[in-house]
């Protein structure tokens, strides 16, 4: 039987009973609800499920999210690259709500899009724009287009809301010396959302736009806020203090009645072990947590059909829990759709290779679909390099992620009349139609499950607790990818310690530091029933709250059984974090070797490997039932023609290799170098290869 997501049963679902008398338990946050269950057990209809978009039927383009008052009021370059002042900003939003635009997006195959609706600059002032933008919405709806409500999420405009909001100020949040924040710019505050007139502003707002606006769904934008010291929060958090049971065992006093807020100076990212620091930041991510689980119901039931969605930055960016007050274990799960806003352009920047696959992999263990953008604010120079215009879609479509192309509908004020660049359009329009009649023509093989036999093991508590940890699994990642690893995650938390334990080949356990009791029991077991594991640095040395224990549980356990490597000296590699929505990872410093080295040690051994490619090419996997039917190949050389890349397949098994983005196409098959080793004809963008059988 499978459960998928529904208006109010995106919790925990326990199945209690089935036959003569189904009775259905959902427990929802901790509260049960029998409601889903009572069409099935009186016969009447149940509710229509509501299924997350599948990311191969969304075409992802540039939507015209902000407002004309937010580009005039900042006046400098802004999203779509073009600068708020410029004086025929009002003749293109003209041209953009009219038929033309979203008829053009029909032609160009391009389907979805984030639309304007709220910048948070307060309802009485942006309802003004509101028959404007319904137009639109009904004109993409005439075109076949999808469009999702701009909901700003981190931001007030004082100078707009105030007289809506007399008391806006109550409001902000407030940085440690009680100074309001500011998002960017004075004119932009951050709220605080443990305001409870905020939350029901927002609420209010959905309504809106799922009633009157007849929008397709609800996108919240820089879904993340940093600390906040205002009094409200100071409340709040002494509370939650005074509900902290035998405190002296992690704070060593008695009593915390007079315990406060962590200075912000002391929230720098590294290895927290101050227990008041550990929970403040504990503290917020489940609020935030919770705050959005609220928000989906609530959209949910105003509209079932609707798409939640917002935009969390990158699922594998720097701190997002002392910095943006998320989760990455569990805010994703709040999400029919996640975008990861990024400036990570597929390029190569020396030996680091700049892309979004590491996201794009995570992304799978979470039911919501992921749209990776790699623009910026779809205005990045990168994407006029004309050669590798489809690399991010080849990425997106290899690696489950959405397929956009934000580039050809981006505002540009053309010589020779128009809104859009029209000899972009006229170069790429060829090369846009082209892959998506290949993609649609092999839906099934992008669509199939893929082959993740190595999972790599991500430690909640590791997550909140240690910068090390963070970045000892990155370079684990940057070995795997590198070393073309079939891998996918084991995302392990205090309520599920070890999911994949019945299906992975191999556990890799990369310097994930904190780990509780439950996760180091979960582990044991695994390995002592012969799962094959792989350990490297102090895995495990410290419990859920970064407290060192006297020896190491797991080490002592599992270092010394056949099918465990244990490495003392984790993977490291050079990090340089240039934003929060940039950041570039180095070859680990010794390579893929001691990873690639560690996983033989178990004695697994693939049943299709790659045993010779340049790092630059990254693999995927796919298979059909329980065998690997094809192999796919992405050249982050885009420019550079890829030879000698080497395949091992099972006995009786031959590639057939297709690379259909090459012109001229390699014309020649791969050839059998040795028995079951496989070489591949040379590529230059990327290749496919299906497993067939010798004979077929």
């Amino acid at each position: 039987m499978t459960i998928q997501k529904t208006a109010v049963s995106y919790g925990k679902i326990k199945m209690l009973g089935w036959g003569g008398g189904l009775v259905t338990m959902l427990t929802i946050w901790g509260v049960f609800v029998a409601q889903e269950c009572t069409a099935a057990v009186v016969g009447e209809s149940a509710p229509p499920v509501y299924t997350a978009p599948d990311p191969l039927d969304m075409w992802w383009t540039f939507g015209a999210h902000e407002p004309y008052t937010m580009y005039r009021r900042m006046g400098v370059r802004s999203t779509g690259g073009i600068h708020g002042n410029c004086h025929w900003l009002p003749e293109w939003f003209k041209w953009w709500d009219s038929e033309k635009c979203p008829k053009l997006m029909e032609e160009l195959g391009l389907n979805w899009l984030l639309c304007r609706f709220y910048k948070g600059m307060g309802w009485e002032e942006e309802k003004k724009d509101f028959p404007n933008v319904k137009r639109f919405v009904e004109n993409c709806h005439k075109h076949g287009v999808k469009a999702v409500a701009y909901v700003q999420f981190s931001t007030i405009y004082p100078e707009t809301m105030k007289r809506e909001i007399p008391n806006l100020e109550e409001w902000a949040a407030r940085r440690s010396d009680g100074q309001i924040y500011y998002y960017s710019r004075y004119f932009r505050w951050e709220p605080c959302f443990n305001e409870p007139a905020f939350e029901e502003y927002l609420k209010k707002v959905i309504r809106i736009a799922l009633t009157e606006g007849g929008f397709d769904g609800i996108f919240f934008d820089n879904a993340y806020m940093k600390p906040c010291f205002c009094s409200r929060c100071q409340k709040l958090f002494h509370e939650h203090l005074m509900t902290i049971k035998n405190p002296a065992d992690r704070f060593g006093f008695d009593s915390l009645d007079c315990f406060g807020m962590p200075e912000y100076a002391a929230l720098p990212w590294g290895e927290v072990r101050e227990p008041l620091l550990q929970e403040f930041n504990v503290w917020r991510t489940k609020r935030m947590t919770a705050l959005f689980k609220r928000f989906y119901d609530y959209a949910h039931s105003v509209k079932r059909d609707c798409v939640v969605a917002a935009n969390i930055c990158p699922y594998r960016a720097p701190n997002t829990v002392g910095n943006k007050s998320v989760d990455m274990t569990e805010l994703p799960k709040c999400f029919d759709l996640v975008m990861g806003q990024a400036n990570m352009y597929p390029h190569l920047e020396g030996d680091v290779i700049v892309n979004r696959v590491r996201d794009l992999k995570y992304a799978r263990e979470f039911p919501a679909t992921y749209f990776a953008s790699c623009d910026g604010a779809a205005g990045d120079s990168q994407n006029e390099i004309e050669e590798t215009y489809l690399l991010p879609m080849v990425e997106d479509v290899v690696f489950g992620g959405v397929p956009a192309d934000r580039t050809i509908m981006a505002p540009y004020a053309d010589p020779d009349g128009g809104f859009i660049n029209r000899q972009r359009l006229a170069r790429r329009r060829p090369q846009l139609v082209a892959f998506q009649k290949f993609v649609k023509a092999n839906r099934a093989l992008f669509a199939a499950k893929d082959w993740m036999p190595v999972r790599l093991l991500v430690s909640g508590p590791s997550m909140l607790h240690s910068q090390l940890s963070h970045e000892s699994l990155l370079a684990a990642e940057g070995a795997a990818l590198r070393g073309h690893v079939p891998f996918g995650y084991s995302i392990s938390t205090e309520a599920n310690p070890l999911p994949h334990a019945e299906d992975a080949a191999v556990i890799v356990v990369a310097n994930q530091t904190c780990l509780s009791d439950a996760q180091v029991a979960a582990l044991v077991s695994y390995a002592k029933k012969g799962g094959r594991l792989v350990c490297t640095g102090e895995s495990g040395r410290y419990d859920e709250w970064n407290r060192q224990r006297h020896t190491n549980p797991l080490k002592a356990a599992v270092a010394k059984l056949p099918n465990v490597a244990w490495r003392d000296k984790a993977d490291s590699a050079k990090m340089k974090y240039l934003t929060h929505i940039k950041y570039a990872i180095y070859r680990p410093v010794e390579g893929s070797a001691p990873f690639l080295a560690d996983l033989a040690k178990t004695g697994w051994k693939p049943s299709v490997e790659v045993v010779a490619a340049p790092e630059t090419v990254f693999a995927q996997f796919k298979v059909a039932g329980t065998d690997v039917a094809s192999v796919h190949f992405v050249n982050y050389e885009f420019l550079h023609p890829v030879k000698g890349v080497r395949l091992r397949l099972p006995a009786g098994k031959k590639p057939v290799f297709f690379a259909p983005l090459d012109d001229p196409a390699a014309t020649d098959p791969p050839r059998e170098v040795s028995p079951g080793v496989w070489e591949l004809p040379p590529f230059v963008k990327y290749a496919y290869c299906t497993i067939n059988s010798k004979g077929g």
